[in-house]
């Protein structure tokens, strides 16, 4: 058995994918110093990423993604229930905050990180039938994206970020 214990454990995107999270957590935590930090970030699919004025072609990127984690079986609300993943794994109640990316203009790096993301994912889209490789046209993605946000002077808004934090004291 692994026995060093740490000050902190952070994890990124990693609850989302398991069947027991609160299990997950509750054996993490065996491995924190007293006094130690444990903190995660998920998403929270179910907030619509939506653009203004509306962008049909990042809108619907949006649904592709959206969509591929539904069917991949992540748990869409995971950056939600933080508070009682944590609260369950018999945790202190953590602290939370909620950020979600926002960009607007030519130079925005969120064009290519969008594309790049679906580029990631693209495998799963085609094999769950959730659109063609014609209609995503991922070589050209990025650009079109672009176009779509900056020809109408727009703004994009991505995904909630859900983060949670907790020190948890005595309680091993």
């Amino acid at each position: 058995e692994f026995t060093m214990d740490f000050d902190a454990i952070m994890g990124r995107f990693i609850l989302q994918h398991l069947s027991d999270p609160v299990a997950v957590l509750g054996r993490l935590v065996r491995y924190l110093r007293p006094d130690g930090s444990i903190g995660f970030q998920e998403y929270d699919f179910t907030r619509v990423s939506y653009s203004l004025p509306p962008c049909a072609l990042y809108d619907q990127v949006h649904s592709w993604i959206r969509e591929t984690a539904r069917h991949a079986g992540l748990d869409l609300q995971a950056g939600m229930r933080l508070y009682s993943f944590f609260l369950d794994a018999g945790l202190p109640a953590p602290q939370m905050y909620s950020e979600a990316v926002v960009g607007a203009g030519p130079n925005w790096i969120g064009y290519e990180v969008l594309a790049l993301m679906t580029r990631g994912v693209l495998p799963l889209i085609l094999k769950f039938g959730i659109a063609t490789e014609q209609e995503v046209g991922i070589d050209t993605l990025a650009s079109r994206l672009q176009e779509g946000i900056v020809s109408q002077r727009g703004v994009a808004r991505w995904l909630d970020l859900i983060s949670a934090w907790t020190r948890v004291g005595s309680y091993k």
